[in-house]
């Protein structure tokens, strides 16, 4: 496990300069570090509670809270009580990392054309629009409990359909990923299912790791090539877990 401590502290350090959490990343590590399956989950969370919790501290002001004041609170709570029970539910050894390598795969994609379609389409957000996304922010704080992410990478599409800013949806992902990944280890804690000897060093690594990246993200770096070849990545170790959980 120890040899794995670096690629957390690389994961972290170039996730944070493109932007992002992570969560993704620390999963797919920790799905091939060989540590017990139940601890994935809740180590993945609160290293996600250390990132986010930066990288919304830095994208808060493009939050328009006097507007959308219910709405969050709305979103905010679906995605809490979805993310309790998903992290109450014990899918098994085998179930959770052919779940985990089909998550991972489709995160994947979905980062990979998420550039391609990412454009300001702000417009005037109609009462269905609200609804849909906070149906899927339950279901993707569901998701989260399960596996042990985020599932800011799933909400921001549906935030862009639905016509939200683009700067606006970092801000409301992260504060998302955030409040996730807190109620999910809480619940994890609270069941046992957590190891403090895994969780401290990498937590360690992770901080330092992500306060880099968001120092050095204010320079120009290219992003786009980083957060493809962290994509590929995934991609790769997502299909070796699938593989793992299906054989």
């Amino acid at each position: 496990m120890i040899y794995l401590y670096p690629l957390f502290f690389l994961f972290a350090f170039l996730y944070s300069i493109v932007g992002l959490g992570g969560g993704s990343a620390y999963t797919a590590l920790l799905g091939i570090s060989g540590i017990d399956y139940r601890f994935i989950p809740s180590t993945s969370l609160f290293l996600n509670v250390i990132v986010t919790l930066i990288g919304f501290l830095n994208y808060r002001v493009h939050i328009d809270f006097k507007k959308r004041k219910i709405f969050l609170i709305l979103l905010y709570a679906f995605a809490i009580f979805g993310v309790t029970l998903g992290s109450q539910v014990d899918l098994g050894k085998k179930l959770f990392f052919t779940v985990l390598g089909i998550t991972l795969l489709i995160s994947s994609l979905i980062s990979i054309f998420r550039d391609v379609l990412l454009k300001d389409k702000e417009r005037e957000l109609e009462m269905k629009s609200y609804i849909l996304v906070l149906i899927f922010g339950f279901l993707f704080g569901f998701l989260g409990g399960l596996v042990g992410i985020g599932g800011g990478i799933f909400l921001s599409p549906i935030l862009l359909i639905a016509g939200f800013p683009v700067k606006e949806i970092a801000g409301i992902t992260s504060l998302y990923i955030f409040l996730n990944s807190s109620f999910g280890f809480i619940s994890h804690f609270l069941r046992g299912n957590i190891n403090p000897n895994i969780i401290l060093p990498l937590s360690l690594f992770v901080l330092t790791g992500s306060l880099l990246g968001s120092f050095l993200g204010s320079f120009k770096f290219k992003p786009i090539l980083i957060k493809r070849i962290l994509t590929l990545i995934i991609l790769a170790i997502g299909g070796r877990i699938l593989w793992q959980g299906i054989t």
